[in-house]
């Protein structure tokens, strides 16, 4: 068990460019930020889910089902950037800007590791979808390891959508 010889993702600080998080128990103590590129709230909310959803896998401590359900990373850090609206979608400015935050303030926040679980829809050399990808990469180049989705058009071959293409990123797919 990785717990056990000490990976539990303490003094990790993660950022996750979703929906949003809800300061649901299992994640209360691990969420040290919020940040609304949609609609400029200052508190915490997600109000689609998903961005929450990916905050448990990654950091929820699992208390409320005792221990049984427990992220990835149960001590890591979580700084949540809303850049998706209710229904998941968003506009690829809002996480462009939320890209732009976090290469700004990486060092000062001590910022390691993005997690941007956002999938283009496939469209034939989008130039808006170039500049998404050439973001994403920044931040690998940034030194920050990028953990993206595959998408949700596979599992065929060419599936994968921007910016999970990308040689510079860990791609993940359900």
């Amino acid at each position: 068990n990785v717990y056990r010889m000490g990976y539990t993702g303490k003094n990790i600080r993660a950022v996750t460019l979703d929906t949003g998080v809800y300061l649901h128990p299992d994640l209360r103590q691990n969420v040290v930020g919020f940040l609304d590129f949609v609609a400029m709230k200052r508190a915490c909310y997600d109000d689609n889910g998903h961005g929450t959803h990916v905050a448990g896998i990654l950091a929820g401590n699992g208390k409320s089902g005792r221990g049984l359900y427990s992220g990835m990373a149960p001590e890591a850090q979580i700084f949540a950037v809303k850049v998706l609206n209710q229904r998941g979608g968003g506009k690829i400015r809002d996480v462009i800007n939320g890209i732009r935050y976090v290469l700004l303030k990486q060092k000062e926040m001590k910022i390691r590791i993005v997690n941007i679980s956002i999938g283009t829809l496939p469209h034939k050399k989008d130039p808006e979808d170039e500049l998404f990808l050439f973001w994403v990469e920044r931040l690998w180049d940034a030194g920050l390891v990028v953990v993206t989705a595959a998408g949700n058009k596979g599992p065929k071959e060419g599936s994968v959508t921007i910016p999970g293409n990308s040689r510079k990123v860990i791609t993940v797919g359900a």
